[in-house]
C-alpha cells in the first residue's frame, strides 16, 4: 500500500441539513516513476503485514500523478485548505507535511504526543481539535488533527485524511496506546452531519496527470456514479485483512481458477497497483506467455506486445458475483512506463512479494477502483461494487 504519495479523488458527504446531493472532484498524485509506486505499494504491504442529514453530499477528488487522490479539506476558522491523501487503509487525520498547520481560534492542543509509521513514511506531531471543512456547510467540530512537526516520504501532499477502520488508531497516541481516536467518519456521525457511516470512492483512469476525475461521497451512495446492481460482500472474519476493509474473494483469469477456494485481503484506496499472493501471481504469468516480473526496470509486470490481443479478463469473485477486469484494464498505458524494454507492454498486476501472513493474500488499489465503484460500509460492515463506464474502456490496448 501507499500513503507517502499525493492523491486526487473524488467523494460524497452529507450536508448538515442540506436537501440535494452536492458533488466534489479528487485529484490524482504522482510521486515519481511506476517503479518507486511498486515499490512504495510492497513497503506500505510489509507494514501492514506487520502490525443527522438526509442527504448524503459528494465532492470531487484530483488524481496526483498517476499514483493517489487528494480532497481539498479545510482545517481550522478561517480554514486553512490542505492537499490531503485519501486513505480506506488508515485512520488518522493529519496535516504539515508540505504545508504547516495554521492554528487558528477553533485550534485545542490535548498535549497528547501523535507518532504513526506507514510503508513507505511516518509522521510524528501533536494531537489538536479543531474545525474540519469537507464541502460548503459540512464542518465537523472537534475533530482530532495531527499537527506534523517531523515527516518522511511525503512530497507534493499535505497529510492523510484517514477513512479507515477505528481501531487502526490503536497505539498512534504515544502516551496511551490502547486508546482509539474518532475518525472523521465517527464524528460526522455522531455530530448529525451525515446519516450513517458510508462511503463510496469513484475513481476514473486518469486522461492527463493531475486530472480532476474521481469523487468520494461521504454519508451515502451515489447512484449516478454506478451502472445496474452493487454486489455486496461482508468484511471479512479472517485476521489479518479483518482489520482493515478485507474482503473475500476467488479468482479467475479466463476460465482457468487461481484460487480452489475464497481467501482474504483488503481493498485500499492509499495502494497505487494491484497484488496477489505469489502463487496466484505465478499461474497470471504462467497464462500468458513469455511474461514475467520485471523487478529490474520498471517494477511491473512484462507482456510481450504479440500476446496483448490474446490476453483475458480477470474476473473477481466477491461473495459469488463477478467483477470483470478486462486486459485493458490491466494494462499501464505505455506513456506511464519509464524504463520499459521495446516489444513489451506493461501490467498493473503484481506480486504481493514477502508478506507471509495469513489472511493476507491481495490487495486491490487505486487502479482496481478506476474501473469500478467501491463503497466503504461501516455500519453493515460491507464493502459494496459496481460497475461503471470505465470498467469495459479500452483505452490502453
Amino acid at each position: 500500500m501507499r500513503r507517502c504519495v499525493p492523491l486526487s479523488f473524488a467523494f460524497t458527504l452529507f450536508l448538515s441539513g442540506a436537501n440535494t446531493l452536492t458533488v466534489v472532484d479528487l485529484k490524482r498524485a504522482r510521486n515519481g516513476s511506476i517503479k518507486d509506486i511498486v515499490d512504495a505499494d510492497h513497503a506500505r504491504a510489509a507494514f501492514l503485514g506487520s502490525v443527522g442529514s438526509e442527504r448524503p453530499t459528494t465532492i470531487s477528488t484530483t488524481q496526483y500523478a498517476y499514483e493517489a487522490y487528494l480532497a481539498s479539506v479545510g482545517v481550522g476558522n478561517p480554514p486553512t485548505y490542505y492537499n490531503l491523501i485519501v486513505d480506506t487503509g488508515s485512520s488518522n487525520t493529519w496535516v504539515g507535511a508540505n504545508v504547516p498547520y495554521v492554528k487558528t481560534s477553533t485550534s485545542i492542543p490535548t498535549g497528547e504526543a501523535v507518532n504513526v509509521t506507514y510503508g513507505s513514511g511516518n509522521f510524528t506531531g501533536y494531537e489538536y481539535y479543531d474545525e474540519v471543512t469537507i464541502a460548503s456547510g459540512l464542518v465537523i467540530k472537534n475533530q482530532s488533527i495531527a499537527d506534523a512537526t517531523e515527516y518522511a516520504g511525503f512530497y507534493g501532499v499535505d497529510g492523510i485524511i484517514g477513512f479507515g477502520p477505528t481501531d487502526l488508531t490503536l497505539t498512534s497516541l504515544t502516551d496511551y496506546p490502547d486508546k482509539t481516536i474518532p475518525t472523521v467518519m465517527n464524528n460526522a456521525y455522531a455530530q448529525g452531519i451525515i446519516p450513517e457511516q458510508v462511503l463510496g470512492v469513484s475513481f476514473a483512469p486518469p486522461s492527463s496527470n493531475d486530472s480532476t476525475n474521481g469523487k468520494l461521497t461521504l454519508g451515502g451512495i451515489d447512484d449516478s456514479l454506478y451502472i445496474g446492481p452493487l454486489l455486496w460482500t461482508p468484511v471479512t472474519q479472517t485476521a489479518f485483512a479483518s482489520h482493515y476493509w478485507g474482503v473475500n474473494i476467488s479468482v479467475m483469469y479466463g476460465f482457468e481458477a487461481f484460487t480452489p477456494a475464497s481467501l482474504a485481503g483488503i481493498v485500499d484506496t492509499g495502494t497505487t497497483l494491484i497484488y496477489f499472493w505469489d502463487s496466484w501471481y505465478e499461474l497470471y504469468t504462467q497464462s500468458i506467455p513469455g511474461s514475467f516480473y520485471d523487478a529490474t526496470y520498471t517494477g511491473l509486470t512484462a507482456i510481450p506486445e504479440s500476446e496483448v490481443p490474446f490476453m483475458q479478463p480477470i474476473t473477481v469473485l466477491v461473495s459469488g458475483q463477478p467483477l470483470l477486469f478486462d486486459a485493458a484494464a490491466q494494462l499501464v498505458p505505455p506513456d506511464e512506463v519509464e524504463g520499459g524494454q521495446a516489444g513489451y507492454r506493461y501490467s498493473f498486476i503484481l506480486p504481493l512479494g514477502d508478506v507471509p501472513i495469513p489472511g493476507f493474500q491481495f490487495v486491490l488499489g487505486l487502479k482496481f477502483m478506476e474501473r469500478f465503484y467501491a463503497v466503504f460500509d461501516t455500519d453493515h460492515s460491507r464493502v459494496g461494487f459496481g460497475y461503471t463506464e470505465h470498467t469495459f474502456s479500452q483505452t490502453g490496448l
